[in-house]
């Protein structure tokens, strides 16, 4: 029987270290990422940033408010999918804004920010609180293609359509900026893109 060289085993050993070593590192990272993803956590929390001010909130399955009828619909105004489910609200530790999650799947899905806010068209921006100013050509000439809206004013006010929130231009700017590649604007409450409608006080 022919025996081995005297390095073949040294050499095994250290293979099966370096595919171990490899393993570990891969699986570390991968949960790196997925924490920094926002998945839920096996203990029913859930790591995001706040979609208004950006800054990182824990969210407790087990703490959530429960929503009443009134507001249940209203949610479901913006979201059909949500009638008849159940639904929960969490408040951001840093700047109050209310998050909204479906809770009835095995993972919480977030479905928005501020979703029933006072939306009845106050005239303010509801980012800064500043007066909008009313456009000077009629109602709905430029939605859906406000980039060809002549002189769009700072103060001027655009409606998401996703979740109801009336900003002004400079708000939708701040939150669009360096975000999207066609133009569109982003609304600074939910963080959604493709606002595209003027408001007319």
């Amino acid at each position: 029987m022919e025996q081995f060289a005297p390095w073949i085993a040294p050499v095994t050993i250290a293979f099966a270290i370096v595919g171990a070593l490899l393993v570990l590192w891969l699986t570390s990272r991968t949960r790196r990422v997925e924490k920094r993803a926002g998945g839920e956590q096996r203990d029913g929390t859930l790591q995001m940033a706040c979609t208004v001010c950006q800054k990182e909130m824990v969210v407790h399955r087990n703490g959530m408010a429960p929503l009443s009828g009134p507001e249940c619909a209203l949610v479901a105004r913006t979201f059909p999918k949500s009638v008849g489910r159940k639904l929960g609200e969490h408040l951001c530790p840093y700047c109050e804004s209310s998050h909204y999650f479906l809770l009835d799947g095995k993972h919480m899905e977030w479905l928005g920010a501020n979703l029933y806010s006072p939306q009845t068209n106050t005239s303010l921006c509801m980012e800064c609180r500043r007066p909008l100013r009313k456009p000077p050509w009629p109602a709905g000439a430029f939605d859906g293609r406000i980039q060809e809206a002549p002189a769009l004013a700072p103060e001027f006010g655009l409606v998401c359509e996703r979740c109801g929130a009336v900003c002004c231009v400079e708000c939708c700017t701040k939150a669009t900026r360096n975000r999207s590649k066609n133009g569109a604007y982003h609304c600074p409450r939910c963080a959604r893109a493709d606002v595209k409608k003027i408001f007319h006080p």
